[in-house]
């Protein structure tokens, strides 16, 4: 979770607030000197996308909070 918030759980594109990219993840590792196996790039992307999915979710004012929801 450390590096999820040091990276930063969403980039500024020209279109607003997107999802990490790879090149954007790869840049930071690099920069940091980090060795990340595949399996975490990946966890870190699918991080970004379900961040990036749940804030939009809280934007609507008749949404479920997501520990409300029931799932099954």
């Amino acid at each position: 979770m450390r590096l999820f918030f040091e990276v930063g759980p969403t980039q500024i594109s020209p279109m607003g607030e997107a999802p990490l990219t790879w090149q954007e993840l790869d840049a930071y590792a690099r920069q940091m000197a980090l060795t990340c196996e595949p399996w975490e790039s990946l966890l870190l992307i699918e991080m970004s996308t379900a961040y990036m999915e749940g804030r939009a979710a809280g934007e609507n004012p008749l949404g479920i909070a997501p520990m409300e929801q029931v799932v099954g």
